[in-house]
């Protein structure tokens, strides 16, 4: 299998000019996206880690579609919905982007975030490792797992938004022209071995 990621608009989705450092005495702060209202985007680890985090080191503010009932946080905030170019201002005011999705192939949100400079924070069993790569930290569950990569990211915050990789247009279309010439040579290739 061969993964070719979605990549994003760079005209929209950027760092900000300011380089970013973290600093002991400001919280650190988390920003979590969706459009969908979908169990599989992870409200429920939302709400782990709305109960479990420390919230005098850390501040999480959610902005996207919510469940019509059952997610009511007390400490992270909840932002509306916004367009493209109100996501990735949102994105530029975080230090890291948490992904708790499953089951999710090729997150968008997931590649704004990074062309924003954000590490990723993400639950695993989707494609987000092959995402991120060295840029952020998996956890398998929530649980004092999460807990542990949050603050790995903490230590190691430098390096992991050096890591940050993001593709570009070109990149990608090259990957998906490439997995077409090798189509298209094994279509010659199968019709010319049924020839003989």
């Amino acid at each position: 299998p061969v993964l070719i990621p979605n990549t994003v608009d760079p005209t929209i989705f950027f760092p900000s000019p300011l380089n970013k450092k973290l600093s002991s005495s400001d919280k650190i702060r988390i920003l979590a996206t969706s459009h969908s209202s979908n169990a599989r985007k992870g409200f429920d680890t939302l709400l782990w880690v709305d109960a479990h985090l420390d919230w005098t080191r850390f501040e999480v503010v959610y902005m996207g579609g919510t469940p019509k009932s059952g997610f009511e946080p007390i400490h992270i905030s909840i932002l509306p919905q916004e367009d493209s170019h109100g996501v990735a201002e949102f994105l530029r005011t975080g230090d890291i982007y948490l992904a708790p999705s499953r089951d999710e192939p090729a997150s968008n949100a997931v590649m704004e975030a990074l062309a924003c400079g954000l590490p990723v924070l993400y639950q695993e069993g989707s494609s987000h490792g092959d995402l991120v790569g060295s840029a952020g930290r998996g956890f398998p569950h929530p649980g004092p797992e999460l807990i542990q990569a949050l603050d790995d990211m903490v230590q190691n915050y430098d390096n992991l938004r050096r890591a940050i990789a993001v593709p570009t247009m070109m990149d990608v279309s090259r990957k998906y022209l490439a997995i077409m010439r090798w189509c298209f040579y094994m279509k010659h290739l199968f019709f010319e071995t049924q020839k003989k």
